[in-house]
């Protein structure tokens, strides 16, 4: 008995496995706004929030977050077949039969996509020597991801070339990352450098307080102190001393130093600051 294909695909194309180069630029445009949304946060965590909250611990919060919608949008995608990435390269997900996934396997296979990746992606590296290109949230959701659509050979060269290059991207940019990226030692030394900052502008109010307004001259923070000696030398542990500014305008200020991370972040801080702060 002729058994008919459960998949909808066009007439005379075969279902066939999803080939790893069209997996793997799905992959990297489903996974692109993820990664900037976090570098973004982290970046924003880095400079902008208020020197009192503690780094390591929102890196950890923020890191979460994005792997959380990142795991929610990989379910849905799964549910329905397919993400975005995948939809425009022509692939989707199912049952080993053609089926639908449900929701039982989408969400293993969202799960096990997730932990694939800080495992040095090993679980997409098996789609290299799988013969149906399959991962390993593919093998343990008992999915396999098919072609929809047929490719002429310029198109599938095209995509070819495309892998190549986004997976040298990936390489050399995972390299310099890994290079550049802050160590615990550098996040402590820009926390301890926004401490600071907070510091001084309470020398800064306290200065106005009694003097009537705000000085620009680090000096007078330091004899405001009340330990100049151990003020300078505090100081000296956590900021360039030859890169403080204080800048002035009319009933506030701003103060700026570079912390003594590898990457010599610029840090500020503005005031006046409200009462709740000081």
């Amino acid at each position: 008995m002729h058994e008919t294909s459960p998949l909808p695909v066009p007439e005379g194309l075969e279902i066939a496995p999803a080939k790893v180069s069209d997996r793997f630029v799905a992959f990297l445009l489903d996974l692109a706004p993820f990664l900037g949304g976090f570098i973004a946060s982290t970046s924003f965590v880095q400079f902008k929030l208020p020197p009192a909250l503690p780094l390591p611990g929102i890196f950890l919060h923020t890191g979460a977050l994005w792997a959380g919608l990142l795991l929610a949008y990989q379910f849905v995608g799964n549910l329905t077949g397919g993400t975005v990435g995948k939809r425009l390269m022509g692939i989707k997900a199912v049952r080993l039969d053609g089926r639908p996934l449900g929701l039982g396997r989408s969400l293993v296979r969202a799960v096990v996509y997730l932990f694939s990746m800080p495992l040095c992606n090993l679980g997409f590296l098996i789609a290299f020597v799988h013969p149906d290109s399959r991962t390993l949230h593919d093998l343990l959701s008992g999915a396999l991801v098919v072609e929809t659509r047929a490719k002429n050979p310029a198109e599938a060269f095209i995509l070819f070339l495309a892998a190549v290059c986004a997976i040298c991207a990936l390489f050399f940019g995972n390299i310099y990352y890994d290079l550049h990226k802050p160590l615990p030692s550098d996040l402590l030394a820009v926390q301890k450098a926004r401490e600071g900052l907070g510091i001084m502008a309470q020398i800064e109010e306290a200065y106005q307080a009694k003097n009537g307004s705000y000085t620009s001259a680090l000096p007078d923070l330091v004899e405001s102190s009340g330990d100049p000696v151990e003020f300078r030398k505090a100081m000296s542990e956590i900021f360039d001393p030859n890169l403080f500014h204080i800048e002035l305008g009319v009933g506030k200020y701003r103060i700026s130093g570079v912390a003594k991370d590898r990457a010599k972040t610029r840090v500020r801080i503005e005031g006046p600051r409200p009462a709740s702060a000081r």
